[in-house]
């Protein structure tokens, strides 16, 4: 799957419903960037605008980094960090435990 596949879809998702004025809008990148970004344009998105884009939606920039081809997913898993709030009491113990123990 290229670049091609992956950046659009996640577009598409991220932005949900919402027109590509409506896009452009609420992230300052330009209508027709928008429209190619959806056509699946060969050119590869700007880092910065990958990264301003999955601002705007509250979105993880290593994510959108990744699904624009300048992270591979490996690369993007080790990046991201697990919230805290996630763990339960018992593994959050069982992680200080070990690092005393070693």
């Amino acid at each position: 799957m290229g670049i091609m596949d992956i950046w659009p879809a996640y577009v598409r998702r991220v932005a949900k419903a919402l027109t590509q004025e409506e896009i452009s809008g609420r992230t300052g990148i330009s209508q027709t960037t928008v429209s190619a970004w959806l056509r699946g344009a060969p050119a590869m998105p700007k880092a910065e605008m990958v990264i301003v884009f999955a601002r705007a939606f509250g979105q993880p920039p290593v994510e959108a980094l990744a699904a624009a081809g300048y992270l591979d997913a490996s690369e993007a898993a080790s990046m991201s960090r697990t919230p805290l709030s996630d763990y339960s009491t018992d593994e959050l113990f069982d992680e200080l435990r070990s690092r005393s123990q070693g």
